[in-house]
């Protein structure tokens, strides 16, 4: 049985970069890179399914480009390696347009069907493929 208990004092270390680049007048690429560390004596004080059950390493990356008919792709991929896990890969594809004050989207994730928990016993689902409707309530269209 577990019950949820605040943790008064945690130490971690880490680095966060993020790299943003516009190639020509429709393609934008964005990268990024997380290193966390924590003080290893938590592990061996508190049982955590949450909060200590983070990535020590996580690389993103996100290649949005202008298609043809005015459709907006977006191909995705998230790489996490957890300490007490090995790694694993995501990738995501999402596919809109904007019809006046809409915006039509069809969006997969998890492509690759990999089998992952980001929390402990919670298995995250194989392909799951989306679609809907946006109201765009904003002026700026």
């Amino acid at each position: 049985i577990y019950y949820v208990k605040n943790i008064s004092e945690v130490k971690v270390k880490g680095v966060e970069s993020e790299l943003k680049l516009k190639i020509g007048k429709s393609t934008h690429l964005t990268g990024g890179y997380t290193f966390i560390h924590k003080d290893p004596e938590l592990e061996s004080r508190y049982v955590s399914l949450y909060a200590l059950n983070y990535p020590k390493h996580l690389l993103n990356f996100k290649i949005a480009q202008s298609l043809p008919y005015g459709i907006k792709g977006v191909l995705g991929g998230v790489y996490k390696k957890r300490i007490e896990k090995g790694g694993y890969f995501t990738l995501d594809l999402k596919l809109s347009k904007k019809v006046g004050r809409y915006s039509l989207f069809i969006s997969g994730t998890n492509l690759l069907n990999k089998k992952y928990e980001d929390i402990l016993g919670a298995e995250m689902p194989g392909i799951w493929i989306m679609g809907g409707i946006k109201l765009l309530f904003s002026s700026q269209q």
